[in-house]
């Protein structure tokens, strides 16, 4: 077999396997961005933060924090 014709053989078979992958570089559509979920009108706590200083105040914190959150779980089992 003479180059030119390797040559040839070569070209025709990457020209042959480049084609079977037009497909996977076509640009996919994005997927749909998923519905928000609603959770209800349960007030939503604004302070995040423990002081650290008064414990009932932060257990207080820590209890409307736990409501909202059993809220919420209660809400996205239905």
């Amino acid at each position: 077999m003479s180059e030119s014709a390797a040559a040839a053989g070569a070209a025709a078979l990457l020209a042959g396997s480049t084609s079977a992958f037009a497909d996977e570089t076509a640009a996919a559509a994005p997927p749909a961005k998923p519905a928000k979920a609603s959770y209800g009108d349960f007030p939503v706590p604004t302070t995040w933060g423990i002081g650290g200083k008064d414990y009932y105040a932060d257990a207080a914190l820590v209890v409307s924090h736990m409501e909202y959150a059993t809220q919420v779980r209660n809400l996205s089992e239905v």
